[in-house]
């Protein structure tokens, strides 16, 4: 009697063992399967943070600090953020024909802006520029005049009483001359607004489109197919690290620069005893690294030289700093 209690005592165990080294056994592919995604996903946002970072400060003249800092992951993960928003509005259209993609080219400008807005406001720093010009008056008017005239069209379309190529017409050239005063505020005046913001979704749209396009029905893995399309990703990260990053508010790991007040202590080489206003472009072990007003190109200055930063261009605030002088 009491080995047939141990006996069934064994069976029961083994029958609760066997569904556990089953789910183990098949579990394990995928447990290997994930932990090489993830360890590939954190590859590629590093690669990715650490250029735009390095690209980032090449502007100012100096190329990274450390490599280990979490600000390169953060910048890695806003790019692909900002390239998967456009890739999947890309993916929408990937087997439409151009021709509708023409007719839709205005609707795909207005949800770029409107994309633009909410993220533009919580995200991005917009500095002001005095020769920034706007669209005005004429400008705002003729985008609510098309808007209307492309609703009624796409009703007419629908209904066959208008042709599809005059709606294609009106929205291509909508679209361009929106497009327009976005290209002429980034490539003339250098100012950063919601709508540069708009015309990076806009474009990568189009050119991730492009790439579908023409990638379709090929290889990649023959006579280096697989390498063409790192040329438009390589574009884009460019375009990235010099107009949407430097911009990018610094409390979500972006590069906008923090306005300080530097005091240099006695010993200083530059301005010693003296206090300065700069931007603060980076920080390290060793120093910062800061540019002056109306200079292009970051000087480095080390932690014995400093000694005490204000995060702000205006001391006079700072009632502790009233009291000090």
């Amino acid at each position: 009697m009491f080995w047939d209690r141990i006996r069934v005592l064994a069976e029961a165990e083994q029958q609760l063992i066997q569904p556990k080294r089953e789910f183990l056994t098949t579990a394990g592919p995928w447990a290997e399967t994930l932990s090489k995604a993830v360890a590939g996903i954190v590859i590629a946002l590093y690669a990715s943070g650490f250029l735009i970072i390095s690209i980032y400060h090449s502007k100012y003249g100096f190329v990274g600090t450390n490599p280990f800092r979490p600000r390169i992951l953060a910048a890695g993960a806003w790019f692909f953020l900002f390239t998967a928003i456009p890739t999947s509005i890309a993916l929408r259209y990937r087997t439409e024909p151009w021709s509708r993609i023409a007719r839709n080219a205005f609707f795909l400008w207005i949800g770029s802006c409107s994309l633009s807005l909410p993220l533009g406001n919580l995200l991005f720093d917009f500095p002001p520029n005095p020769n920034y010009l706007p669209p005005g008056k004429w400008g705002w008017a003729v985008s609510l005049f098309g808007l209307a005239a492309m609703i009624l069209l796409q009703v007419s379309v629908k209904k066959k009483t208008a042709p599809q190529w005059i709606v294609a017409t009106l929205s291509v050239s909508l679209a361009l001359y929106s497009v327009s005063f976005s290209v002429r505020n980034v490539f003339t005046y250098h100012q950063f607004d919601f709508s540069t913001l708009a015309l990076w979704f806009f474009a990568t749209t189009l050119a991730v489109k492009l790439e579908f396009e023409v990638r379709t029905g090929r290889n990649l893995a023959e006579d280096g197919e697989w390498s063409k399309p790192l040329v438009l990703l390589f574009g884009l990260l460019l375009i990235f690290s010099r107009e949407l990053y430097p911009h990018l508010k610094a409390s979500w790991g972006g590069g906008t620069p923090a306005n300080v007040t530097i005091y240099f202590s006695r010993d200083s080489l530059l301005s010693p005893n003296r206090s300065v206003q700069a931007q603060l472009i980076e920080e390290s072990d060793e120093g910062f690294y800061i540019v002056g007003p109306k200079e292009l190109k970051a000087i480095f200055v080390p932690r014995s030289s400093v000694a005490m930063i204000y995060f702000s261009d205006k001391p006079a605030d700072s009632p502790m700093l009233q009291n000090n002088e």
